[in-house]
């Protein structure tokens, strides 16, 4: 039963259909029908309009607004930090919608994301910006403080 099942989802023309390909220099199972690259997941929740995209304790976020808020980011983080393809940008953050959005504006921009754990002491923050040096490091308000006694090159 369990060999059917997936046979259903990922076999030939289906919506998970699993193919064999070359992944440098790596034979394996990649999906048949997905995206080349994660700016193009973003541009397709455009079609989700005002639903749901986030929902937390605290309120809801639509794909839309989610669209905008990201759009917002990446224009300021371009414009006013000179972000772009390639470059590093650390986020050291809480898990909050805040988060995703800067990750994602991040994507649409070319840049790396470098995610640094948001329970890391300062020392190991310190760690982490000397080895990945990041161009700009995204940080929410309690953990800032980490940054300005971490020693930061």
């Amino acid at each position: 039963m369990m060999a059917e099942l997936m046979t259903r989802l990922t076999g030939p023309g289906a919506a998970f259909e699993l193919v064999e390909q070359d992944v440098c220099g790596a034979r394996m199972q990649v999906l048949a029908h997905r995206e080349r690259a994660v700016g193009e997941l973003l541009e397709q929740s455009r079609q989700y309009g005002d639903a749901d995209y986030l929902v937390t304790e605290d309120g809801r976020l639509s794909f839309t607004q989610h669209l905008q808020a990201v759009a917002s980011l990446s224009h300021a983080l371009s414009a006013q930090h000179g972000i772009g393809k390639g470059d590093r940008v650390a986020i050291l953050a809480a898990n909050a919608p805040e988060w995703i959005v800067a990750f994602w504006a991040l994507a649409s921009l070319g840049a790396i994301t470098v995610g640094f754990n948001a329970w890391w002491t300062t020392p190991e923050v310190g760690f982490a910006v000397e080895h990945s040096t990041p161009s700009l490091i995204i940080t929410d308000a309690k953990r800032a403080g980490l940054l300005g006694m971490a020693d930061v090159p």
